[in-house]
């Protein structure tokens, strides 16, 4: 060990000694200043970059590609985040009265992704002066708007609020309110625009748009905005088209707007119920879609024209522009196939033949090339309804089950008859003269009525009256091909198994060269 002191070093060394430790204790915080200032001065840097980035709903003129920019930072890690998809509109809004808003609103291109997604996540995030006061703003913005992204900062809103105020507050009802109608009122006129962009946006979200009609049904807060932006297809047009467009397309005396509910066009178009509108080249708009039919009952009007379909049985409900015609022009036309007592007659045949399943027997004011129809009845949509309700109730009870899929098969409805066709005019001479086959027409023309108003439970239920209309229909081809044959051949002599061979070529060519022996012997022994 080194026993030297302090004593035995010289002064010079002590003093030099010092120098050193103060030069290396100057270097060490000259080296900790520096360290220090080029810190701050990072992070100076960093927050002066921060803050020169403006919130983009705070600017008064936003290009297209900060547009971009901001909607594609808006749905990182969310629910629709493709980098080749972008925004279909865009709404930059701001306003002082009657609250303190700016606000950015987007709606993509194509309806994001509800598979991981919760019923209220709604993508639109509540500020206060560039604070954020909650991130998904579900108090402001309805279930039914989920698609629509972007900012609201309400400078009225305290930032203190409290979950239980943004639940109750009038504050939040009244920003609610001013929100979702600029939105409503900016797609409004985006479609006045562009009609086909907005058709576009249509396609995607029309759902949306009638599930908001359904739940603002009690309030009426967006009614009138969300009638305009519905769309139907015209069957005179084309295309689909606003209400507004079909009111302003009315026909002289028409003040109903009539709709048909179907899945189909085509079979729209070909529907009996169409006649008298095809006639009159009146409009018609189909609902497509299920949840269409319930839209309108909810509505019941739009500018004083009543909602109608054309399946009703209360004909009052047309207008002189669908008929045509008055009363005793109608009478009149029945009068000449069918008097006063003729037409009871035939009302009580047909309620005798039918039963319970026919409400009513009318003659038809409508019709023009169709035997009957049926009308008064429960339709497709409110029976698919029903019935799944009646199956979620009784899930575990397969008897009730069964009772409640009858009980809407054997639903009466009121059928109505044309008086001038052929099938008509004819089951009333045949009830007298052939009973069997009169009762048999009777029964096949009203489920023809309820196939055509999709009505119809069980299809298979028809198989055994098909068969003896089939079996009816050999019965007299046969019969009068025969005759044909005979007389064509009377002056000449034929030999009975040669005339049999000749009449079973004609029935195998008429019959698609099908060989069935038991239909020609009941064919040979028949007498019609």
């Amino acid at each position: 060990m080194d026993n030297r002191t302090t004593d035995n070093i010289k002064p010079e060394s002590l003093s030099k000694q010092n120098d050193y430790e103060n030069m290396n204790q100057c270097n060490n915080e000259e080296n900790v200043l520096n360290r220090t200032k080029e810190l701050n001065e990072e992070h100076i840097v960093e927050e002066i970059l921060v803050n020169k980035q403006k919130p983009l709903w705070c600017k008064d003129n936003v290009t297209e590609e900060e547009h971009r920019h901001f909607f594609h930072f808006l749905n990182k890690n969310k629910s629709y985040n493709e980098d080749n998809k972008s925004y279909l509109y865009n709404m930059l809004y701001k306003t002082d009265a009657p609250l303190s808003i700016k606000s950015v609103f987007y709606i993509p291109e194509e309806a994001p992704s509800r598979l991981f997604q919760q019923s209220n996540d709604i993508e639109i995030s509540l500020y206060c002066k560039k604070v954020l006061v909650k991130k998904n703003a579900d108090n402001i913005i309805p279930k039914w708007l989920y698609f629509v992204k972007g900012v609201i900062d309400c400078e009225d809103m305290p930032l203190n609020i409290s979950r239980e105020n943004m639940q109750d507050s009038s504050l939040i009802n009244k920003l609610s309110r001013v929100v979702v109608s600029k939105i409503l009122k900016t797609l409004e006129r985006e479609a006045d625009i562009n009609e086909e962009k907005y058709l576009k946006f249509y396609k995607n979200y029309n759902y949306n748009l009638k599930e908001g009609v359904l739940e603002d049904s009690n309030k009426n807060h967006y009614k009138n905005s969300l009638m305009n932006l519905l769309r139907f297809y015209s069957i005179n047009q084309n295309k689909f088209i606003s209400l507004k467009q079909y009111v302003n397309n009315f026909r002289n005396n028409q003040k109903n707007i009539y709709y048909f509910s179907a899945n189909d066009k085509n079979v729209a178009l070909n529907s009996p119920y169409m006649e008298p509108f095809k006639k009159q080249n009146i409009d018609v708009l189909l609902l497509l879609e299920e949840i269409d039919e319930f839209v309108l009952m909810n509505l019941q009007t739009y500018k004083d024209a009543k909602f109608v379909s054309i399946d009703t049985s209360q004909n009052e409900d047309f207008d002189e522009a669908v008929l045509n015609t008055n009363k005793n022009d109608n009478e009149k036309k029945q009068s000449i196939f069918f008097n006063d007592e003729q037409k009871k007659e035939l009302q009580a045949y047909f309620k005798q033949v039918l039963g319970s399943k026919c409400s009513d027997v009318k003659f038809s004011e409508r019709l023009t090339t169709s035997p009957a129809v049926v009308t008064g009845f429960l339709s497709p949509t409110l029976r698919k309804v029903m019935k799944a309700t009646m199956k979620n109730s009784d899930f575990n009870d397969n008897t009730n089950n069964s009772n409640n899929m009858n009980m809407f098969q054997n639903l009466p409805a009121t059928l109505e008859l044309n008086p001038s066709h052929t099938i008509v005019t004819s089951i009333y001479h045949l009830k007298n003269t052939n009973q069997e086959v009169a009762k048999l027409l009777v029964q096949q023309l009203y489920d023809n009525a309820c196939i055509a108003a999709g009505i119809l439970e069980d299809p298979r239920s028809l198989l055994s009256k098909l068969n003896e209309l089939l079996l009816l229909t050999a019965r007299y081809a046969y019969h009068y091909e025969k005759k044909d044959i005979q007389e064509n051949t009377k002056d000449q002599p034929i030999d009975v198994k040669d005339n049999t061979m000749a009449i079973d070529n004609i029935v195998n060519t008429k019959e698609n060269n099908t060989n069935d022996d038991s239909v020609m012997k009941e064919a040979q022994s028949s007498n019609l």
